[in-house]
């Protein structure tokens, strides 16, 4: 059985929308040279809550074209940037692409879904303010449907790594020991039921296992994994090298590669470090209109 190409927080924008289009262009690649059955795209296709320029719509809409051409479905949730209004699920400029029409081979998912895909019980959990809804979804599964179950989502999990590393402006060295983490009222505990979850939002790739007398670090059971933007995108992402895409195996519920995918090819970041920015900010005017925090 073909193997899953899973994927989040592409985040297509105007602000140097060519590295995002050069990963766009990598994850295809992927995609084709893995001659993956399916790809799931963990929510944050977009960037900009408002307006989407032509550029940014354009460059999305040419992604989701060649994904489809080498894979034979693709399944999109929906993020919270994906979205024009914060309380409104229905609502994506995504919409201007008509995707419903493409259906079975490209599907968009603004609602919690159960279905069975090759075999396997999934979940689909888009980005909703109020999570209240999506832990009642995987609290209403009987136990054993509930353990053969992987869920994909969108989720901002308590105690997530939000910035792995932090850097100080009069210090050159990152510093990975005092990570930033999202401090929510949604734990990890919630998702124990499940087989897995995999998750979109937060832009470091990172597993939160469940609380075990013994934490064994390839029990996976229960556990939920962050994606991980492929790209570096703000300097929240600094030094945060391990990024990519995840193969994973239906049957077994396990990704095949561990860690994402990031070999030579995929396009690094051009990212300023921060005492270059802050020699930036003193010497020009800088406006500063829109950054990724998740």
């Amino acid at each position: 059985m073909s193997r899953w190409l899973l994927l989040s927080d592409l985040h297509f924008r105007h602000f140097d929308l060519h590295r995002v289009v050069e990963t766009a262009q990598w994850v295809v690649a992927q995609a084709e040279r893995h001659q993956v059955g399916r790809v799931i795209i963990c929510g944050d296709l977009l960037t900009s809550h408002a307006t989407q320029r032509t550029s940014v719509l354009s460059a999305c809409h040419r992604f989701i074209g060649l994904l489809s051409d080498v894979v034979p479905r693709v399944h999109i949730i929906l993020g919270n940037h994906d979205l024009g209004y914060r309380y409104d699920y229905q609502t994506t400029a995504l919409d201007a692409f008509n995707i419903r029409r493409l259906a079975p081979y490209v599907s968009l998912h603004a609602t919690v879904a159960q279905l069975e895909l090759d075999g396997r019980r999934v979940l689909l959990l888009p980005f909703r303010e109020d999570q209240n809804e999506l832990t009642k979804a995987v609290s209403s599964l009987a136990p054993l449907e509930g353990s053969k179950t992987v869920a994909f989502a969108h989720l901002a999990i308590n105690k997530a790594i939000m910035q792995r590393y932090v850097v100080r402006a009069d210090v050159d060295n990152p510093h990975p020991a005092i990570s930033i983490t999202h401090q929510g009222f949604l734990g990890a505990d919630r998702f124990a039921s499940l087989a897995r979850t995999f998750t979109g939002h937060f832009h470091s790739h990172q597993t939160l296992y469940q609380k075990q007398p013994s934490i064994n670090k390839d029990d996976l059971q229960g556990s939920v994994t962050y994606i991980g933007s492929p790209l570096q995108l703000s300097w929240a992402d600094l030094n945060d090298e391990k990024r990519g895409i995840i193969l994973f195996d239906p049957q077994t519920a396990l990704p095949q590669v561990q860690a994402p995918l990031a070999p030579e090819s995929r396009p690094k970041s051009r990212l300023p470090s921060l005492p270059a920015f802050l020699r930036i900010l003193r010497s020009t005017t800088y406006l500063v209109s829109s950054w990724v925090t998740g």
